[in-house]
């Protein structure tokens, strides 16, 4: 697929010579989402998007390089259970290029990348389920001389529960309208009183997050002052603008 920023989108197929023609597209920066078939051990190099200029004609070349079948399993804390239906994507090479997969009955996961930084995202939670930062796989090497390579350590999910609380604000008084991330926890926005619920890992000590309002676009941090019931406080002063970004509330 050849995508052409917010003006539109063109997909071609390449021919028995692994040729492909875009008659027309409009000027500006391209960029391009390649596939190969899944049983393909080579995977296309993204270059650097393409700058097309208004009467020019480009010649491309898109080269397909050698892959490494890594492996990697998802298991419940505390335990060797692994964990089916749950999607991972496998980031490599240039910030575009990702590979999906999904783990099978016993938790196990594959798919090829190409050698180097690799990162190891979860894009479906199952429900009840939630991912601890300490377990998360920002950066992991694959070495270019492996043919396979096994994935350390485990995506490890814990176990929640839901849980009511209440967020205040620096004064003691409900904060409403507002989305909420606590370490470990789902994402939640506080209602006209300032309740909310959200789902913590069990018997997991939470601390604090932070609160994002969206009428003032500011984050905040906060902080745990009471689990039965859940009683949350905004504290400090404005963090600095895109960090962190707003938390996503739960489906």
């Amino acid at each position: 697929m050849t995508r052409l920023g917010t003006e539109g989108t063109a997909d071609v197929t390449t021919d028995d010579s692994g040729r492909f023609e875009i008659p027309a597209m409009a000027a500006g920066p391209l960029t391009f989402r390649l596939s190969t078939p899944l049983e393909s051990e080579l995977r296309f190099h993204l270059a650097d998007p393409v700058i097309v200029t208004e009467g020019d004609t480009k010649e491309l070349l898109l080269s397909l390089e050698p892959t490494v079948l890594v492996r990697g399993h998802v298991r419940v804390a505390d335990t060797d259970r692994g964990l089916a239906g749950v999607e991972i994507v496998l980031g490599h090479g240039t910030p575009h290029q990702m590979e999906r997969a999904i783990s099978d009955a016993n938790g196990r996961f594959e798919g090829r990348v190409r050698p180097g930084h690799i990162s190891v995202h979860l894009i479906s939670f199952l429900e009840g389920y939630t991912q601890l930062r300490k377990h998360r796989q920002d950066r992991i090497h694959v070495p270019t001389d492996a043919n396979e390579f096994d994935l350390p350590p485990s995506v490890v999910l814990a176990q929640t529960e839901p849980l009511d609380g209440t967020l205040l604000n620096a004064d003691g008084q409900p904060l409403p309208h507002t989305f909420l991330y606590l370490e470990g926890g789902s994402g939640a926005v506080s209602d006209a009183q300032g309740k909310f619920t959200m789902r913590i890992p069990k018997d997991f000590e939470v601390e604090g997050g932070y609160a994002y309002t969206a009428l003032a676009r500011e984050s905040r941090s906060t902080k745990v002052e009471q689990r039965q019931p859940l009683i949350v406080r905004v504290i400090g002063d404005p963090l600095p603008p895109g960090e962190p970004p707003p938390p996503k509330p739960a489906k």
